[in-house]
């Protein structure tokens, strides 16, 4: 992504409940960030989502099955969103439609949730999508988020049991030692990783359980970043990819076959017109040795 894409969210959405995985969190957060929380009156009849964008937020190619089984999964997961009179249930979307030869979805956003996308002058956050986009688990998307909401103040505390429900986590993971070691460590590895927050956290107990999560949330210096934002790099400060390309059959060799990423990995284009992601030289260099095992 080479503009920047913000998605803003009212104080509500961010703490609300739903279960989505990586993929689908990051296609949410790239459909809120075409919409402008400010001006916007009303809902467009449709915000386009390029497949390319897809493509780079996944890290992955997709193709017309997989996009199908995609938007099948997301239309069916629900969001809840907690009132002061009760709670209320919504898709994120209304409509997902994908035309063929377009190279694009279609979205229209639920209508109920425009208290929540439109029109803020505050409380709510604003997530810089180049900080999320390289994160695989989806408890590493929403943590960032809920810790963002309380940047400013410095920390943030939970009660264990309400972050799980807020995180919808499956059941496995209620017991503290797998909420810890396969939720809580990667996500906050990942979070310290890619994005503009240096977060750890302590825990407290009532009797022998752990009853509360306390986050400090820091703000990193601009030179203490790493993010998964795209940046441009000339074919010729490339002489080791490009000998080991011109090796592979179907590879393109041209300007434009090169798609680097900040944190070292890079798309090749092939001659067909799909891209293959490497996460760095050396797995490029296994690849060219041994393409049948890659």
């Amino acid at each position: 992504m080479e503009k920047k894409q913000i998605a803003v969210q009212d104080y509500a959405l961010v703490n609300s409940k739903y279960k989505l995985s990586s993929s689908e969190i990051k296609f949410v957060m790239l459909s809120i960030s075409k919409i402008d929380s400010v001006k916007d009156l009303n809902f467009r009849d449709e915000y386009i989502i390029p497949i390319s964008e897809i493509s780079t937020a996944f890290q992955t190619e997709q193709n017309y099955k997989q996009l199908r089984a995609f938007a099948k999964s997301l239309m069916s997961k629900p969001v809840t969103i907690e009132t002061a009179d009760g709670w209320e249930i919504y898709n994120f979307f209304s409509r997902v439609k994908y035309v063929e030869g377009e190279g694009a979805f279609r979205v229209q956003m639920h209508k109920e949730l425009k208290p929540y996308l439109l029109e803020l002058q505050k409380n709510f956050v604003q997530t810089d999508l180049k900080y999320i986009m390289h994160m695989t688990s989806q408890y590493a998307v929403r943590l960032y988020q809920l810790l963002k909401q309380y940047q400013k103040i410095g920390g943030r505390d939970f009660i264990l049991a309400e972050l799980q429900d807020t995180l919808q986590i499956p059941k496995s993971m209620y017991i503290f030692n797998n909420f810890k070691t396969k939720v809580l460590d990667i996500a906050i590895e990942q979070i310290n990783e890619y994005t503009d927050l240096k977060v750890k956290y302590d825990v407290k107990k009532l009797g022998r359980k752990v009853n509360e999560i306390c986050f400090s949330i820091k703000t990193k210096e601009k030179s203490e970043i790493q993010t998964s934002q795209l940046f441009q790099v000339e074919v010729t400060e490339l002489p080791k990819i490009v000998s080991l390309v011109k090796g592979i059959y179907g590879f393109k060799n041209c300007d434009n076959f090169y798609t680097p990423f900040a944190d070292g990995s890079f798309n090749l284009e092939k001659e067909d017109g799909t891209k293959m992601h490497f996460k760095s030289e050396k797995q490029l260099e296994f690849f060219a040795k041994n393409p049948d095992k890659f």
